[in-house]
């Protein structure tokens, strides 16, 4: 019975380390042979790319048989084919082609932190055994983020949502932009070849928090809610605080709510206090048109809008106005 041994046609071995190889005998009827496995060995030529082998190797035993195969490092997906013979038993040859991706990943940037909603660049290199610039490394790999509004793109300039991207000679460089102050990790993958690598970045962002409280000025009552009688004046205070970690510009407050006569009751303006805490303020009698600066007394209002050209970290400003319920 003339016999062959067997390889899978095509395999990977990473960069930086050895992969078990399968040896089988088979029979001309291309069913496993349960004969014994003579000593076989193994050899390997390039086909492309570099690489560099550590040993020889061989294989024996019964059955199926496993044996490590050379230690073979490369760089840029270097391709070989790997050959099983033993002509000396009867043999036919087998070959299989495998491909040495790069060792690792590497963030070549340090961590960044983005202020003013701009960009933060990243650099990340393709490195082979030797831990040098793999340049033959020109695979695509994948851009993922833990932020839920995160993005990738290849230009700071002409923005272009990626979520894959190509290497370069071994390197490759993108911009990321989010809206959600945090620390996000950022992910660049190559899930084919077992290659990964993560970094955690800072996202600075301004983090606007809004309270209220009203008082009866005929009662002192004061609080969240307070009661009031008809023709009682009340003083509305919005307090307006950034507890980020940037400079907020160009904020613009409104308050419509306590005008809203289907959850409150009617009123009319009274008075709003100039502390010099906002640039400008307007109100609204139909919440489509405003009118900068204030209203007449007694008018009937149905909202107030306040202009802040920036208010810093940890900085709190309030406005105050005041309205008489009819």
């Amino acid at each position: 019975m003339t016999a062959a041994s067997g390889l899978p046609e095509t395999g990977n071995i990473a960069a930086a380390g050895r992969s078990r190889i399968w040896l089988m005998i088979y029979n001309v009827q291309s069913q496993t042979s349960r004969s014994l496995i003579p000593k076989t060995t193994l050899s390997w030529t390039g086909i492309s790319g570099i690489y560099r082998p550590r040993m020889s190797g061989t294989c024996s035993g019964r059955e199926r048989s496993t044996g490590r195969a050379p230690q073979l490092s490369g760089s840029g997906s270097a391709r070989i084919v790997i050959s099983a013979e033993n002509p000396d038993a009867g043999l036919l040859p087998a070959a299989q082609t495998e491909t040495i991706s790069a060792a690792s990943l590497e963030f070549i940037t340090l961590p960044f932190e983005m202020f003013n909603r701009e960009s933060g660049v990243f650099s990340v290199t393709a490195a082979d055994y030797w831990g040098e610039t793999d340049v033959l490394f020109n695979d695509m790999v994948c851009l993922s983020t833990s932020s839920p509004v995160g993005r990738f793109s290849l230009s700071n300039t002409v923005w272009q949502d990626i979520t894959i991207a190509r290497f370069s000679s071994g390197l490759l460089s993108g911009y990321y932009l989010d809206h959600k102050g945090g620390n996000p990790v950022i992910t660049v993958s190559q899930p084919d070849a077992g290659l990964f690598v993560s970094q955690t970045e800072t996202v600075n962002m301004p983090v606007m928090f809004i309270t209220a409280g009203q008082k009866n000025l005929k009662t002192g009552a004061a609080g969240d809610f307070v009661a009031v009688d008809s023709d009682e004046t009340i003083e509305y205070t919005v307090m307006l605080s950034n507890l980020g970690m940037e400079t907020m510009t160009n904020v613009i407050l409104f308050d419509t709510q306590v005008f809203n006569t289907s959850t409150f009751s009617p009123t009319v303006f009274v008075s709003i206090e100039d502390t010099g805490v906002c640039d400008t303020w307007a109100w609204t009698a139909d919440l489509v048109s405003w009118i900068a600066g204030s209203p007449a007394p007694e008018t009937s209002i149905r909202g107030l809008r306040w202009q802040f050209s920036s208010l810093g970290i940890n900085k709190t400003k309030a406005v105050r106005f005041r309205v008489r319920v009819k």
